[in-house]
């Protein structure tokens, strides 16, 4: 199965291309404290992929690079978003190399979540993501 899906002004598409026979698209709960900015709520969900699997339209060169340098690792991640609009898009860091972090709320329709990471930042009163794998920090 494949996913097409957008920005919120329309201006980038992101297509996830169909996975290799046997595997499954994993969708995670992100609770780092940027997925949590850029979500402005408590988190954001992700799927990590091969970056041969996303395809990224951007006839108008709306999407924008923010360098992070904030990171946990210490390791600068780039964050992509629409220039345009803000959306989140995905996000490479030099601990996952060949990998992209595809921000799902892009699609209208999303596996569901199989793992959280960043648990350590969860709030007491968040509920957490029933029959999920738990993850303290980063899945690297």
């Amino acid at each position: 199965m494949s996913l097409h899906g957008h920005c919120n002004c329309n201006a980038v598409q992101v297509t996830l291309k169909e996975l290799p026979e046997g595997d499954a698209r994993q969708t995670a709960h992100c609770r780092c404290t940027t997925c949590k900015r850029d979500s402005g709520a408590g988190g954001m969900y992700v799927t990590i992929v091969d970056e041969d699997l996303v395809e990224i339209d951007d006839p108008t060169e709306a999407k924008k690079l923010w360098t992070d340098n904030l990171t946990e690792s210490g390791k600068p991640a780039e964050r992509w978003s629409c220039g345009n609009c803000s959306s989140p898009l995905f996000a490479r860091t030099p601990n996952m190399p060949s990998k992209v972090i595809v921000r799902m709320g892009l699609f209208d329709d999303i596996p569901p979540v199989v793992t959280e990471i960043y648990m350590r930042n969860k709030k007491s009163w968040e509920p957490a993501v029933e029959g999920a794998a738990s993850i303290e920090g980063a899945p690297y």
